[in-house]
């Protein structure tokens, strides 16, 4: 009898873990992510070059997850629609926080990747969403209706990117950016700007599937 309820209990709860990966993972699948080229690999660091790429951004009081939540609404409603032309971008990946920089019909622009947010988790922040490579020039994409979204350009730069998984909590993205600190100083790299997190996937992915990296760009 016991067997039989272990069954009935372990079967579904297999099938909805299954269900959740399947999720996770095709939630994710096909979205553009930027191009780059590996130049290098350390330890526990590789190099690489990104070319110059367009990106919407906003400011956020702090790199919490209540903040980090509200700055993801912002450039959300801007790509799904929230612009002059109501036009719906589609989600790239990853979503990028950083440090602060100073300061129709309806068509839809696609998601990308990541999400990328500057490392720490009490101090202002920038929340950036990449543009889809199919936008070659800032004129080209529509004007935000919001006035707390910004659309920058950003140029061509090699960065020192270092990988981890699971859970991007705040002490967890210092220790992250720290080791990958202590790597670049090991090895003589002079670094160009402060560590930024990038997140590749929504917050309802399983924890070990979930892809983030601390990036700081290099000279």
């Amino acid at each position: 009898m016991l067997g039989k309820i272990t069954k009935w209990l372990v079967v579904p709860l297999a099938g909805l873990f299954f269900l959740w990966i399947a999720g996770a993972y095709f939630t994710v699948a096909g979205i553009e992510q930027p191009h780059y080229d590996v130049v290098g690999k350390r330890d526990g660091y590789e190099l690489r070059r990104y070319g110059p790429m367009l990106m919407a951004e906003t400011d956020m009081p702090t790199l919490v997850g209540m903040d980090r939540g509200r700055g993801f609404q912002v450039l959300a409603g801007y790509i799904f629609g929230g612009n002059t032309s109501r036009e719906s971008i589609a989600m790239t990946a990853p979503v990028v926080m950083g440090a602060v920089k100073p300061a129709g019909t309806a068509e839809k622009i696609a998601m990308t990747a990541p999400v990328v947010m500057s490392a720490g988790d009490g101090t202002p922040g920038t929340m950036r969403f990449v543009m889809p490579s199919r936008f070659k020039s800032l004129a080209e994409l529509p004007r935000p209706n919001d006035t707390r979204v910004r659309l920058v350009e950003v140029p061509a730069r090699t960065v020192a990117v270092s990988s981890f998984s699971w859970f991007a909590t705040g002490p967890r993205v210092v220790e992250q950016s720290a080791a990958l600190a202590n790597a670049l100083a090991r090895d003589k790299v002079t670094t160009a700007s402060p560590p930024s997190l990038a997140s590749y996937n929504p917050p309802f992915t399983p924890p070990f599937m979930q892809r983030h990296e601390i990036m700081v760009e290099v000279k």
